[in-house]
């Protein structure tokens, strides 16, 4: 069996001998080239997108790819973008921080050269690696919506302005679903909603049910009119006592085939809701034990979510996206700690 169809499987809560690890290397295979990040911002073509994305799978030998180097498209809609240390863009004013600036744009505004460099890009990985899996990364609705407005003001329309939430979501919600529906390309494996917003313990609890759950619900019927599977990252905390039937109701309300726990929760309470329901992906924090190593603690700390998760149609990865600057060894050592798991502990 190739590492896509064991990754498929697991998604289809199928049993399956081989282990797949999916890391989500949004930007980390430029390092892997040893480029800059300023090849992003001026002049990256497809094809290097795919060299990159397939020298870290060389290095690090992981089942599952994004298929191109990817970043935040916020910016297409306005707002200013600065660089971090390591080069990388990021959103320092958000695009509809004054809200009549959504009205001088358009959701099919994001349909733009990046996705056509995006897709290009991924159908040469897949050409050249038919057995990896291949993961289209997409934002959720709200995810979308509140990346636009920033993230404070997004929470403070919550409490005196929910009017204009509403037509935040909304346009949100189209943007979403012309990206899935745009990115998706025929040789995509499997959907992925990454939803660093839709958190609990950042809008509540009822808030996150009410306005994160329809849009993911939205997003995976989509997906799955499409024949494929759809993932669902959330941050924030859902193991505890009383989180447990947030996530019984997140899975269920929303037909996900995949959810992926941020950090700091526990696999033990994650899994308890998972089980029978759908696959359970995440692992170590790229930040706190994948960044810092060393690779005994890496290999100990991939031991203890497997011990508790192995057997229960469990896909390894990190609790987050991986980027520019983490070690590549160190990302190689997990890799190997969860495909050789099984004849370590036999």
């Amino acid at each position: 069996m190739m590492p896509k169809e064991s990754f498929l499987s697991i998604l289809r809560m199928e049993d399956t001998d081989y282990i797949p690890v999916f890391p989500r290397d949004l930007t980390l295979g430029l390092d892997a080239y040893g480029t800059t990040f300023d090849i992003f911002l001026r002049d990256l073509t497809p094809e290097f997108s795919a060299r990159c994305v397939l020298k870290l799978q060389e290095q690090c030998g992981h089942d599952v790819t994004v298929g191109c180097i990817r970043t935040q498209q916020k910016g297409v809609f306005g707002g200013k973008v600065t660089r971090s240390t390591n080069g990388m863009p990021q959103i320092s004013e958000a695009p509809f921080a004054d809200i009549e600036d959504m009205d001088k744009h358009h959701p099919e505004e994001a349909i733009n050269d990046r996705v056509r460099i995006n897709n290009e890009a991924s159908r040469i990985v897949a050409r050249e690696r038919p057995d990896l899996a291949l993961v289209d990364n997409c934002s959720t609705p709200m995810g979308m919506a509140m990346g636009l407005r920033g993230i404070e003001t997004f929470v403070m329309d919550m409490m005196v302005q929910p009017d204009i939430v509403d037509r935040l979501m909304d346009f949100g919600t189209k943007v979403s679903e012309l990206l899935l529906k745009n990115t998706v390309i025929e040789e995509t494996d499997a959907a992925f909603l990454a939803a660093a917003y839709d958190n609990p313990d950042i809008v509540g609890d009822e808030p996150y049910e009410r306005l994160s759950l329809p849009g993911v619900k939205s997003m995976t019927d989509i997906a799955h009119d499409m024949g494929i599977p759809m993932i669902f990252h959330p941050h924030g905390v859902f193991s505890t006592e009383d989180r447990l039937e947030l996530l019984k109701r997140t899975i269920i309300k929303t037909g996900i085939d995949g959810f992926q726990f941020a950090e700091s929760n526990d696999p033990e309470g994650i899994v308890s809701q998972t089980d029978g329901r759908c696959a359970i992906l995440g692992g170590l924090d790229p930040y706190t034990v994948l960044l810092m190593g060393p690779e005994e603690r890496i290999v100990r700390k991939m031991d203890q979510y497997m011990d508790v998760l192995s057997g229960h149609h469990y896909i390894p990865m990190c609790s987050c996206s991986l980027h520019v600057g983490l070690p590549i060894e160190n990302l190689r050592t997990m890799v190997h700690a969860a495909h050789t798991y099984r004849e370590r502990h036999a």
